[in-house]
C-alpha cells in the first residue's frame, strides 16, 4: 500500500491560515478555499480520508484567524461608538456639576 499523498494546496492552506491569525483576513479566505480544495483532492487521490491533516490544519487555522479578526473588528466598532456615547454623557454631567 502506498503512503498517503499530500498536496501543495494543503501546505498553502496552512500558510494562509496562519497568516489570517496575524490580521490578514484575505489570508483566511484563501486558506479556507485552498484547504477544502486540497482536502477533496487528497481524498480523491488516496481513496480514503488519510493524509489530509495539513489541509484540515489549514482550514482550522483559517477559521481561527477569521474569528480573531472578526472579534477585533467588532471590539473596535463597539469602542468607537461607546466611546463617543460615554464622552457626551460625561461632558453633560461635568457641565451640570460645574454650573
Amino acid at each position: 500500500m502506498a503512503a498517503p499523498r499530500t498536496s501543495g494546496l494543503a501546505i498553502t492552506s496552512l500558510i494562509f491560515g496562519i497568516a489570517s491569525i496575524v490580521m490578514c483576513p484575505l489570508g483566511g479566505i484563501v486558506g479556507l478555499a485552498t484547504g477544502f480544495v486540497a482536502r477533496a483532492r487528497i481524498r480523491d487521490s488516496n481513496g480514503a480520508e488519510t493524509g489530509d491533516g495539513l489541509a484540515l490544519g489549514g482550514i482550522i487555522t483559517s477559521i481561527i484567524g477569521l474569528v480573531f479578526v472578526g472579534l477585533i473588528v467588532v471590539a473596535l466598532f463597539a469602542l468607537t461608538f461607546l466611546g463617543k456615547s460615554a464622552s457626551s454623557k460625561f461632558s453633560s454631567v461635568g457641565s451640570a456639576v460645574a454650573g
